[in-house]
């Protein structure tokens, strides 16, 4: 108990560790408000769309488009746009041209939208595949309409609809079960083989990266809270303790606890911080997973003082430990589109793992 109650003492008393604690909580403040408020934002795709059509079909498509959840839409003029292009802010511009509601009725497909993008860019290809989803209700519609409509002449004693009939016809057969054809759906989690259930949203990378960049900031909580024990190895002061009653075993489960209450205030503060989106039992279950990181981080880090015995080497050791050790976390979110698993068990890629499950 006197070894924890002087570790922490030392490290209430630590300058450095002062200001790296005050530097971390400000990052992590800012981290997690940025996941509260832009986790959609920041993770859709940013384009511009212009419309020159005032057809009630355009606006609908525009409505559509700006409706869609992986795409940020931007609107202006072209020129506004344009610059918008080159300075790198977005990736493509739309245009939804002019006539596009008549030449759609007519059931002409040919071009409806312009598209204006880099010339190497790939990403400008798949975002031209969701806008053509928001088209393809209306171009279908009036396609069947259109052939629909060609059966009269074949078919004379029916009854025709007009095309607001049709169109609400149309609407309540979508409604109906007998019509329907969808696909059940259900998600796994390939690391554990739990359903998942909800489905993949668009601000999954963004979380990751967001989680990656908390368990960072806790690592650099407490690699500088254990350069003290550094310090004292190179001062002398670690010969003398060892003189104490209280065995090494001991002594360090002291340090390490200290290190643990000196970094619990940021603890609590990350998590209350999601306590508006996760609710109280989400929040108890992302207290739990941050303070369990940080027991490690607190464990790792003085694992590297005893090994180091002097300031220069801990700091050389810690430093590379923890940029490869972040580095690692990364890789280990992209790691299922290389289908590779060799970095999926190291303590931050597990931390962002648990974290992605609390907070999806």
């Amino acid at each position: 108990m006197n070894d924890y109650l002087l570790r922490l003492k030392l490290l209430i008393k630590d300058r450095t560790a002062g200001i790296c604690y005050i530097v971390s909580s400000v990052l992590i403040l800012a981290v997690m408000l940025g996941l509260n408020l832009n986790s959609e934002v920041r993770s859709s795709l940013p384009v511009g769309l212009v419309c020159m059509d005032h057809s009630s079909e355009a606006e609908e498509l525009s409505g559509r488009i700006k409706a869609s959840e992986s795409l940020y839409v931007y609107e202006g003029s072209f020129d506004e746009l344009n610059d918008l292009l080159l300075d790198g802010y977005i990736n493509c511009i739309f245009v939804i041209k002019e006539g596009y509601g008549e030449n759609v009725t007519a059931g002409r497909t040919d071009g409806l939208i312009g598209l204006y993008a880099a010339r190497d860019d790939k990403i400008s290809t798949i975002i031209s595949d969701i806008v053509a989803g928001c088209m393809m209700d209306e171009i279908c519609l009036d396609k069947a309409y259109l052939r629909y409509s060609a059966l009269e002449d074949e078919v004379r004693q029916a009854e025709m609809l007009d095309r607001d009939a049709y169109t609400e016809y149309v609407s309540a057969m979508a409604q109906d079960e007998s019509f329907s054809f969808v696909f059940d759906t259900s998600y796994i989690d390939a690391g554990t083989g739990e359903y998942r259930a909800s489905d993949i949203t668009n601000g999954m990378i963004y979380r990751q990266m967001i989680g990656g960049m908390l368990g960072m900031l806790f690592m650099l909580i407490c690699f500088c809270a254990n350069n003290g024990i550094a310090t004292e190895y190179e001062n002398g002061i670690m010969r003398r303790r060892k003189t104490f009653p209280s065995g090494t075993g001991l002594r360090s489960l002291g340090d390490v606890f200290a290190v643990f209450t000196y970094s619990l205030p940021v603890i609590v503060l990350s998590s209350l911080l999601l306590s508006g989106r996760l609710g109280f039992a989400g929040t108890l279950r992302i207290l739990s997973v941050n303070a369990g990181f940080v027991l490690v981080c607190a464990l790792f880090f003085l694992a590297a003082a005893h090994v180091s015995r002097g300031v220069f080497s801990y700091q050389l050791l810690g430093t590379v430990l923890l940029i490869v050790s972040g580095a690692m976390g990364f890789i280990s979110v992209f790691e299922g589109l290389l289908g590779v698993s060799l970095f999926r068990y190291t303590p931050i890629a597990v931390y962002i793992d648990q974290f992605i499950k609390t907070v999806s």
